[in-house]
């Protein structure tokens, strides 16, 4: 089986903040947004972010485990790469 595409989805503290850096500075186009989640999109390329802004892990004990899945030191740790002509971009 060959795979065609992929569609990274990033975690960011603030989607609402980031969206001007995805749509004015790397020109993506916004499709979708809804609370804690945004689809971008520009010709072949599309990216989701996803909100990861969970600090309830701050206070937890030590014997607590950290489970939610969008604790908000995971967001800034994914990246993709995106090439357009000879310049290549690093999110």
């Amino acid at each position: 089986m060959q795979m065609q595409t992929a569609i990274p989805a990033l975690p960011v503290r603030n989607v609402e903040l980031s969206i001007p850096f995805y749509r004015d500075i790397l020109g993506l186009t916004l499709r979708h947004h809804d609370r804690g989640f945004a689809i971008f999109q520009r010709d072949m390329v599309e990216i989701h972010l996803w909100q990861a802004d969970d600090e309830s892990w701050r206070t937890r004990t030590a014997s607590e485990p950290v489970c939610s899945g969008a604790e908000s030191f995971i967001a800034g740790t994914a990246s993709c790469r995106m090439e357009k002509l000879k310049h290549a971009f690093y999110l």
